[in-house]
């Protein structure tokens, strides 16, 4: 979204709810096993929210640049990011950030 924030529908998409990051340009979304929603944005870093989008912490300490254009989670529970628009499906590779929660 272009400063929009992320939107949930619990509808099979019929209606879409505003949930926050209003302020923000959202590129990416990942969910973890435990169901952590990580929201990745322009150029404001990584967002984490414990608790279905009602509240929203930066978790982005350590990120040299703060622009996500994708998130991923690895199997053994890492998130991964890349700022270069490239996949994320190596997630092992040195150009990602990493992070486990």
């Amino acid at each position: 979204t272009f400063d929009s924030g992320i939107f949930r529908s619990t509808d099979n998409g019929d209606n879409w709810l505003p949930i926050g990051l209003e302020d923000y340009n959202v590129r990416s979304l990942a969910i973890n096993s435990i169901g952590h929603v990580f929201a990745g944005t322009y150029d404001s870093g990584v967002f984490r929210s414990a608790n279905d989008g009602e509240n929203w912490t930066p978790v982005h300490a350590g990120l040299t640049n703060p622009m996500v254009s994708a998130l991923a989670v690895s199997p053994s529970g890492y998130l991964c990011r890349d700022s270069r628009w490239r996949s994320v499906s190596k997630c092992a590779t040195n150009y990602f950030y990493h992070r486990k929660y």
